[in-house]
C-alpha cells in the first residue's frame, strides 16, 4: 500500500477530480490529494475583497475571480490545461496557482497579475508542484512537490529562487499555509507514524526549517485543507470524522475541534475571509449535483451560495490590489531589436528592492520575459552555448585519451517555434558538437565507452534535461565504435535529456572488425525551451567522460 500510495502521489491531476494538484483521487488512505441561483450573505464584504477559485466551465479548470456576494464573475486564465489552487498575494497584486499540463504529465507553480496578465512559470519538476501559499509579507511561496517516495513541503522566494525543502520523507505532505506572523506552516500529511488511521492529519512546523513538527488533529476520519485565521488563533480544515467531509475549526494548538458545516454532502477547501468573520468553502450535494462555492459565518451560520458551477473548487478569499505600486523585483527592462525584426527585453536579475523606479509604470513583476505575440514569440529570443570539457578516467599506463578542439564551444544557433499539446516552445536544433577524438593504443583491444552529462545552464532558467542529442560516429575506421541512442529533449514534462549520464559511443572488447586506434565522435544537439524563458545569454558545460 505504501509503494502504491507513493506512486499515485506523483501522478498528476486527472480530469473529473474535485480538487488538488499532485494526484487526485478521493480517499486519503491511498495517497489522495484532495484536490442554482446565486445568493448573498447578510454582512457586507469589505471593499476590495475578492474570491479566486478554479472552475470547470468549458471542459477544463481555469482560474476565476468573483466578489464574495456572487457578483462580478471574471475568468482570468484561458488554456487547454488544468489550473487550480489559486491564492492571492497579501497586497492583492498577484495570484499564484498550479497548472497541470496534460501533454507533459506534471504540474507547476505559476504567478500572474490579479487581472490575469503577466503570467510567469516559477517551477519545473517532473514529479509535479502544487498547492502554493504566499507568506504574509509576500516574499515567499510554500508549495507541495511530488517526489518518488512521497510529497514534500518546500519554500522558495516569490520569484522562484532559493528553494528549501522543509520536509523530506516518505509521507504525503500537502496543502501548506503560513501563520499570520510567518513563523509557522500548517499542512496536511498522510502516512506518518502518528497519523491516526493513515488517512491524513493536520500538522504544523516552523516555517524556517521544518522544525517542531506537531500533529494537531489526530483523527481517523482524514483531516485536510488546513489554514490559519487572520489573527492566528484558529485553524479551519475539512474532516471526514463525522461521516461526510465537513468544515471544522479548532484552536491553533489543536484543541476544541468544532464542526461548523454539518450539512448533507461533502465540504472541502475552507478559507477564512480577510477579517476572519466568514469562511468560504466548496460544497458538493445539498441542492445541486456538482461543486459550488458557499460562504458562512465563522460559526457556521448564515450559509449562502456564491457560485452556480457546474464545478467550482479550491477557493481563496483575499483582498484586491491595494493602493500603491505593484511589488516588483527588477528595474525597467530595456527593449532591444532582434535580427529577425522582433523586439525582446533584456533579462533583468531580481534584486532586493520592492517597487518600481520612481515614475515608472510597470504592471508586471519579477524578471521580464520576452514579449509573446500570437501564437508564439519570434525566434531568437534567447541564446545558448555549450562548452565541452573532458574527463579521462581510462585505466592503464597511458595510450588512452579523449580530446576535443581547443576551446570547443557549441553555439545553439537560432531557434524555430513549435507547439505540442498546446505547449509553445522554441527549438534549437541546428548545432553539432565539434569532433571528439578517442585514442587507444593499449594492447588487448579493450572495451571503452564515452558518457556525457550536461550541467544546468547559467543563469538557471534553462535545465539540462531540456537538451537532447543524436550521437554519431564519423567515418569508417573507428575501432568498431557504435553511437549511443538518440536522447530527446525532456521538455515538456519528461525525464529525458542530458541531465544524467548518456552514452555517446561504445566500443566492444576486441574492437570488432576494426582494430584501429582512433575513433571520431560527434552529436547533433537539440535544445527545447518554453517561450517563457527570458531573453539573454545562457551557457552550460557538457562533460565527456571516457570509461574503460
Amino acid at each position: 500500500m505504501r509503494r502504491e500510495r507513493a506512486r499515485q502521489s506523483t501522478a498528476g491531476w486527472r480530469r473529473g477530480a474535485t480538487a488538488g494538484v499532485l494526484a487526485v483521487v478521493s480517499v486519503a488512505a491511498t495517497g489522495a490529494v484532495l484536490l442554482g441561483p446565486v445568493g448573498a450573505f447578510a454582512a457586507d464584504a469589505a471593499a476590495g475583497e475578492t474570491v479566486v477559485f478554479a472552475g470547470d466551465r468549458d471542459g477544463d479548470y481555469e482560474i476565476f475571480s468573483i466578489n464574495p456576494d456572487g457578483s462580478g464573475l471574471q475568468q482570468l486564465t484561458r488554456n487547454a490545461d488544468l489550473d487550480k489552487a489559486p491564492v492571492i498575494s497579501p497586497d492583492g497584486h498577484r495570484i499564484a496557482f498550479a497548472r497541470y499540463v496534460e501533454s507533459a504529465g506534471a504540474s507547476a507553480i505559476f504567478v500572474m497579475n490579479a487581472d490575469g496578465t503577466g503570467e510567469r512559470r516559477l517551477t519545473d519538476y517532473p514529479g509535479g508542484d502544487g498547492f502554493p501559499a504566499f507568506s504574509p509579507d509576500g516574499t515567499k511561496i510554500a508549495f507541495a512537490r511530488g517526489r518518488p517516495l512521497g510529497d514534500d513541503i518546500l519554500v522558495m522566494d516569490a520569484n522562484g529562487d532559493n528553494l528549501v525543502a522543509l520536509t523530506d520523507d516518505d509521507a504525503s505532505d500537502r496543502e501548506p499555509s503560513f501563520s499570520p506572523d510567518g513563523t509557522r506552516i500548517v499542512f496536511s500529511s498522510a502516512s506518518r507514524a502518528d497519523d491516526v488511521g493513515g488517512n491524513g492529519d493536520v500538522y504544523v512546523m516552523d516555517a524556517i526549517d521544518g522544525g517542531h513538527l506537531t500533529n494537531l488533529s489526530s483523527s481517523a476520519g482524514g483531516d485536510r485543507n488546513p489554514s490559519f485565521s487572520p489573527d492566528g488563533a484558529k485553524i479551519v480544515f475539512s474532516s471526514g470524522r463525522s461521516g461526510d467531509d465537513d468544515v471544522f475549526t479548532m484552536n491553533a494548538d489543536g484543541s476544541n475541534p468544532v464542526a461548523v458545516s454539518p450539512r448533507p454532502g461533502t465540504d472541502h477547501s475552507p478559507r477564512f475571509s480577510p477579517d476572519g468573520s466568514r469562511i468560504v468553502f466548496e460544497g458538493w450535494g445539498q441542492t445541486n449535483t456538482g461543486n459550488r462555492l458557499y460562504t458562512m459565518a465563522a460559526d457556521g451560520s448564515g450559509q449562502a451560495l456564491v457560485t452556480s458551477g457546474p464545478s467550482d473548487v479550491t477557493p481563496f478569499w483575499g483582498v484586491g490590489p491595494q493602493p500603491g505600486p505593484a511589488p516588483l523585483r527588477s528595474p525597467a527592462p530595456t527593449p532591444i531589436p532582434r535580427p529577425n525584426g522582433g523586439i525582446a527585453f533584456e533579462a533583468v536579475a531580481p534584486d532586493s528592492t520592492l517597487g518600481p523606479p520612481a515614475g515608472v509604470d510597470q504592471p508586471a513583476w519579477g524578471a521580464y520575459a520576452a514579449p509573446v505575440p500570437t501564437p508564439t514569440p519570434a525566434p531568437g529570443d534567447a541564446a545558448a552555448t555549450v562548452t565541452l570539457t573532458v574527463l579521462d578516467q581510462g585505466q592503464g599506463d597511458g595510450g588512452f585519451a579523449i580530446s576535443t578542439p581547443a576551446g570547443a564551444t557549441v553555439d545553439m544557433g537560432t531557434p524555430i517555434t513549435g507547439s505540442s499539446g498546446g505547449v509553445n516552445f522554441l527549438d534549437y536544433n541546428v548545432a553539432t558538437i565539434p569532433n571528439v577524438t578517442v585514442t587507444d593504443t593499449r594492447p588487448g583491444l579493450l572495451a571503452w565507452s564515452v558518457v556525457a552529462q550536461l550541467s544546468n545552464f547559467d543563469p538557471g532558467l534553462i535545465f539540462a534535461r531540456w537538451m537532447g542529442w543524436t550521437p554519431a560516429v564519423v567515418g569508417t575506421a573507428n575501432m568498431g565504435a557504435v553511437a549511443g541512442p538518440l536522447v530527446p529533449s525532456g521538455y515538456p514534462g519528461t525525464d529525458s535529456g542530458l541531465h544524467s549520464g548518456r552514452v555517446m559511443a561504445t566500443v566492444p572488447d576486441g574492437h570488432g572488425d576494426d582494430p584501429g586506434t582512433t575513433a571520431t565522435l560527434t552529436a547533433a544537439l537539440n535544445l527545447r525551451v518554453p517561450t517563457s524563458v527570458p531573453a539573454g545569454d545562457y551557457t552550460a558545460v557538457m562533460t565527456l567522460t571516457v570509461l574503460s
